[in-house]
């Protein structure tokens, strides 16, 4: 949803008044943040790459488009630093991660409706883990940040249809990885 007084900050920044991008900052940081978190999966990196995203959203203010709006855009720039960010580690560490066996003493057949929120969230986390960050970042934005399918087109570059095609197709592996861990087997 565009907000006219993000426009209207953004002229002021781009008139020279600088410290008029702290209301920018202030007003998406904890946004940013969390979607860096989500497809990082760590602190310290999602500290850097909300930072980065920032200064570049700052260094191209004056690239900014008026006809979408100013969160979808630092969205759009901070999938991109995380998307970066992610190839330079694996480059780095020229390997994937591993991820780790998930054992737990539930029975077979207990349903996820019968645990409580904080048990929940858990499993579920667990299972986001076990997805490719990209997938992460699509399933982050379209239900826990609940962008419309509009919205995670305009911020990945994908088509409205693949949207739509791979958020299904991830909802599968989810309930996959899910079914998985509940039962306590190896991921």
């Amino acid at each position: 949803m565009k907000n006219e007084l993000d426009d209207i900050v953004i002229e002021k920044v781009l008139q020279g008044n600088t410290s008029a991008y702290e209301y920018i900052v202030h007003r998406y940081q904890d946004k940013v943040y969390n979607l860096a978190f989500r497809l990082l999966g760590n602190q310290q990196d999602a500290e850097e790459v909300a930072q980065d995203s920032f200064v570049k959203a700052y260094r191209n203010l004056s690239k900014f488009h008026y006809n979408a709006s100013f969160g979808t855009w630092i969205y759009r720039i901070t999938y991109n630093t995380a998307l970066t960010f992610l190839k330079k580690r694996a480059l780095e560490t020229s390997s994937l991660a591993t991820i780790e066996e998930y054992q737990h003493p539930l029975s077979e057949d207990l349903p996820l409706s019968t645990l409580d929120k904080k048990e929940r969230k858990r499993f579920l986390e667990e299972a986001l883990s076990c997805l490719k960050e990209e997938s992460r970042l699509l399933i982050t934005l379209f239900y826990l940040q609940e962008k419309s399918v509009e919205e995670v087109a305009e911020i990945t570059g994908m088509t409205k249809a693949n949207v739509k095609v791979r958020i299904h197709r991830i909802r599968k592996q989810l309930q996959g990885h899910l079914m998985i861990i509940l039962k306590g087997e190896e991921v």
